[in-house]
Parts: C-alpha cells; sequence; structure tokens
C-alpha cells in the first residue's frame, strides 16, 4: 500500500485545492474533519499538500484506501465543494491499484479486486522453510540506463509498470509467479519439471507478443522500444512467502546465464532445464554456447 498512498497524496496535492480535498474525505467517510484532523483552526488556510497527506493517512488501511480512491475516481469531472474535480496525471496511481491487485469498474464505479489479486502467493500449498524444485525465469529491460537521455522520468516510470503488469499477466497465464520485480527486471518461478514448459512457453509468448506492447502500452520516444534478456534454468530453492527475499544457487545461475549470455529479445535456456521440456516446446530451440558445464539452447529465430 505505501506506492499507492505516495501516488494518491501526489495526485490529490497536484490536482485538488484544500476545499475538494476535504470533500472528497466527507464523501468517502461523513465523519472526516480535515481541521479536526490537521489540527489547524478555523479561518486557518491549510496547505493542500498537508490537506492531501491528512487525508490518505486518515484513511490508513487497505480497504479504506481502496474505498478512498473509488470515491475519487467515481468523483472525477463531477461538481462539488470547492470546483469541478478533474483529476490529471491519475495513471501512476491506477497502474500502482492494478499492481495490487486492483481495477475499476465503470459499471459499479468502484475499484474491485480482480482474480489475479484474490490468488494466494505460495500456489496454495508451499510452506515456509521448504526445499521445492522449480523452473526459473530471469527477465531484464536491455539499455533501460540509457532511456533517461532521452525520455521523461514519468513515462519510463509508467512503461516500466505497465511492462510488469504485462509480464506478469503471461506469467500468471501459464501458473507461474512472478516473485520479485525491480524497476527493469525480476525473476519468475513455475512448479516442478511441469513448469519448465510452462516457463518456456511463457518467453516465448513475450519475445513475439513484444512488439504489440511497444505499439500499444510504451510511452516512451518512438526509437526506444523495449527490449528484453531472458534466461531460464531448473533447480531448488527454500520457500517464504516474502519471495522477494529467496535465494538459491540455482536461482543465482538463472541470472548469470540472462545477464552473461543473453542477447536483446532472446531467451537461453540451461541444459537441465532443456531436457525437462516437452517435445513440442523443445523444437523452437536449438543449441548455443555453453555456461560453465552446462549446454545453452537458445529460441530459434523464425
Amino acid at each position: 500500500m505505501k506506492k499507492i498512498k505516495r501516488h494518491l497524496k501526489e495526485l490529490l496535492a497536484i490536482t485538488l485545492n484544500t476545499q475538494q480535498i476535504s470533500y472528497i474525505g466527507r464523501e468517502a467517510d461523513p465523519a472526516f474533519n480535515l481541521e479536526e484532523v490537521t489540527g489547524f483552526g478555523g479561518h486557518i488556510v491549510i496547505p493542500r499538500k498537508v490537506a492531501a497527506d491528512a487525508l490518505v493517512e486518515y484513511f490508513d488501511d487497505r480497504e479504506r484506501i481502496v474505498h478512498l480512491c473509488s470515491v475519487l475516481f467515481h468523483l472525477n469531472g463531477r461538481g462539488g465543494s470547492g470546483g469541478i474535480i478533474e483529476l490529471k496525471g491519475f495513471r501512476p496511481l491506477q497502474l500502482a491499484l492494478e499492481e495490487a491487485g486492483f481495477r475499476f469498474d465503470s459499471e459499479l464505479q468502484r475499484f474491485v479486486q480482480t482474480q489475479e489479486g484474490r490468488k494466494t502467493g505460495d500456489w496454495g500449498y508451499l510452506k515456509n522453510d521448504e526445499e521445492y524444485r522449480l523452473a526459473f525465469m530471469s527477465i531484464d529491460v536491455v539499455g533501460s540506463s540509457e532511456l533517461v537521455q532521452t525520455n521523461l522520468k514519468v513515462d519510463i516510470e509508467n512503461t516500466l509498470r505497465s511492462f510488469r503488469l504485462w509480464i506478469r499477466s503471461i506469467i500468471e497465464a501459464e501458473n507461474g509467479r512472478l516473485w520479485y520485480w525491480h524497476g527493469d527486471g525480476g525473476l519468475a518461478a513455475y512448479l516442478e519439471e511441469e513448469g519448465v514448459s510452462a516457463a518456456l512457453r511463457s518467453a516465448l509468448k513475450i519475445i513475439a507478443l513484444l512488439p504489440v506492447f511497444n505499439i500499444s502500452q510504451n510511452e516512451l520516444r518512438y526509437e526506444n522500444d523495449l527490449r528484453v534478456r531472458i534466461g531460464i534454468h531448473y533447480g531448488t530453492a527454500r520457500y517464504t512467502s516474502d519471495t522477494a527475499r529467496i535465494q538459491s544457487d540455482d536461482i543465482s545461475e538463472t541470472i548469470n546465464i540472462e545477464q552473461k549470455h543473453g542477447e536483446p529479445n532472446a531467451v537461453f535456456v540451461s541444459e537441465s532445464a532443456f531436457f525437462l521440456a516437452s517435445p513440442e516446446t523443445k523444437k523452437f530451440f536449438t543449441e548455443d554456447g555453453q555456461y560453465g558445464q552446462l549446454r545453452l539452447y537458445r529460441n530459434i529465430r523464425l
């Protein structure tokens, strides 16, 4: 919720005046009193940043924050105390809510939890501190540090957020999980030997559909299409519900395959993963190089 609260505070402070912020609060909770919450007495002008911070902190838990966002989006374009509410630059907040598993339902006029948001992050049966065999997929955006030279920061952030959501949808469609994502790359995991073919299918989908993402969701300059490197390996890891903290030698191997041997818009697979894949999946890969004692396989350029 930290990211949602941060974007919500910024949106309120930038686009609404203090009177409108107070009005939004009362619409979301009739008991809300801005002067009482901020400690400002009557006839004292409350800075809108102070008002925005106070409103968001008043709606402090997950359910109430989502409710506040629902009220805010519902009132967008409508008149109220302080004038017509016009939300400008609300996309970062909307993306943060989508990342948390919520989308705005135009018929219900509120944010509802998506199917992905209701999924458990542990596939139902994984237990903390137990070791499991998994297929790992490391993904990284190529040359992301160079994007700042020709693009606005907000466009880079919005594009990478959209990219993460797009990547996650492809991974989860194959019953994988995005264990973590740090800005321009991350790690996905797939269960057991059957997960290897699922990981390879996910990677092939990403490469094949990346042009569609660049056409429809890339907000960067036209010459800055996103490109990715992907590495896949099969091994073990000791599970914890905080998946961003999971580490293992095989996860490190996966990342090394992607970083040291990967190429733009290509998938490199270790032989330990490749030989567990289905014949139908294997035919889209060919041997290409070696990593330590492991042979590597690369997707065939069609």
